[in-house]
């Protein structure tokens, strides 16, 4: 029988429980959810990201040569416009860059992905593809950069980490059955990867979402419904086509346009 002590991992389970039942709708979070976002955007996550994750981050991007060249004027103006249209400051707004066209990256990332110091386009697969692409990817990785997500994401690791750790520990000293002690480790182990998965899976689910959204444009949201019919953006968590379609009938129903398509009809 468990030692009554080792509680702690009990809890560790709930939580992992917990984590996995964050949103119930589109657009209705969970109690969770909302404390996790609201932690999120503050201060000490945001410095956490900017002196601590910033650099490991560039350091990587260096090592992999992902590039330091600023995107095209219309990425420029998208990546601004949808840094604007979701209330990041001026002073935390992050550089527009593009992948460089030689950089294995290039074939990796099909759309975009957004890094602590930059959100980066693939101008090479773009080039040809309808503008609500290129917006939705714009917004969606500025939902990250509005959550401070890499920042968030490594603080959560590292807790994490050291929960585990906490919780093992307490498993060799406090247990003598050695069944239960070896079942308390493993399922430490188990459940820091689950918490790692559900965290990657909110956040995903919650950029694309919000992002999404965000555009407030309808032909945007169909025009990004349709390329993820045809392409993988290579993230088992990003939306489906169906939701896509789900997120665009409700922009339409509010009738929702952005001014590039308004002008165009």
């Amino acid at each position: 029988m468990v030692n009554i002590k080792f509680k702690g991992f009990w809890v560790f389970v709930v939580l992992i429980a917990i984590s996995n039942n964050t949103y119930s709708s589109l657009n209705d979070k969970g109690i969770i959810a909302s404390v996790v976002d609201a932690c999120a955007e503050s201060k000490p996550v945001y410095l956490w990201e900017k002196y601590v994750q910033m650099p490991i981050n560039r350091s990587l991007t260096s090592l992999i040569g992902i590039g330091e060249a600023l995107a095209s004027e219309e990425y420029q103006l998208l990546g601004k416009e949808a840094q604007n249209a979701l209330g990041i400051p001026e002073d935390k707004q992050i550089a527009i860059r593009k992948i460089d066209p030689t950089n294995i990256m290039i074939e990796v990332i099909p759309v975009a992905f957004s890094m602590p110091e930059a959100i980066y386009f693939n101008e090479k697969n773009l080039k040809d593809k309808p503008f609500g692409i290129k917006r939705c990817a714009a917004f969606v990785e500025a939902v990250r950069k509005k959550y401070n997500q890499a920042g968030a994401q490594s603080l959560i690791s590292v807790g994490t980490l050291i929960t585990m750790c906490t919780l093992i520990y307490k498993a060799t000293r406090l247990e003598r059955n050695n069944l239960i002690k070896a079942i308390a480790i493993i399922g430490t182990i188990i459940g820091g990867g689950l918490v790692s998965k559900s965290c990657l899976r909110y956040f995903t689910y919650r950029a694309e979402v919000e992002g999404h959204y965000a555009t407030k444009c309808y032909l945007c949201v169909q025009e990004s419904a349709a390329f993820r019919e045809h392409e993988s953006i290579n993230n088992p968590y990003a939306l489906s086509k169906v939701i896509l379609d789900e997120i665009a009938q409700d922009l339409k129903n509010q009738e929702q346009l952005c001014s590039c398509h308004k002008n165009n009809q």
